[in-house]
């Protein structure tokens, strides 16, 4: 695909996208419907189009465009699970009589004046929460592999490489602040 082309789609892909999570994120929409977005770019973000990208990381450009395939590659794969856990967060939550979106309930925990009302509502957003934490594990396990896949030594070398994060040197400067 020449780079005309692919910023097209790479432009297309990215806009579809961040709508999508808007619309749900302002109540516009009631389900996030990624899945449908990802199918329409699957041969834009295929692993032999990641495989092929990662190994023009030696500019800034190229790790950028790296970066980005791979997000895109990974993203694929995963969302599917990523809207599952995503929709889930979304789903009512009683309270007061009433059904609250989860996303609304650290609105309401902070409007709350009554501490044992704090508690309790806390207590059950946490507890949703908490349910959706082995979806969440099977999702990142799914993106490891899937960048081990790739021919990557781990998923967190690979973004440092691509992010140019220098993770060991912010590791050197917390241990040496921690003693």
């Amino acid at each position: 695909m020449d780079r005309t082309a692919y910023e097209r789609k790479a432009d297309s892909f990215l806009t579809d996208v961040v709508s999508e999570q808007y619309e749900v994120g302002a109540g516009l929409k009631e389900t996030l419907e990624l899945t449908p977005i990802y199918r329409r770019c699957a041969d834009f973000l295929s692993d032999d189009a990641v495989r092929a990208r990662l190994v023009e990381i030696e500019s800034f450009a190229g790790r950028y465009l790296a970066n980005f395939d791979l997000v895109g590659f990974l993203g694929n794969w995963g969302a599917a699970l990523s809207e599952e856990i995503a929709n889930a967060e979304l789903a009512a939550l009683p309270w007061d009589g009433a059904d609250d979106a989860s996303q609304d309930v650290p609105i309401l925990l902070v409007n709350e004046d009554d501490r044992s009302r704090r508690v309790e509502l806390a207590r059950r957003y946490h507890l949703k929460q908490a349910e959706l934490n082995p979806k969440r594990a099977r999702r990142w396990n799914q993106l490891h592999e899937l960048t081990r896949a790739l021919g990557s030594d781990s998923y967190i070398t690979t973004f440092e490489q691509l992010r140019a994060l220098g993770l060991h040197c912010l590791c050197e400067q917390v241990t040496c602040l921690s003693t």
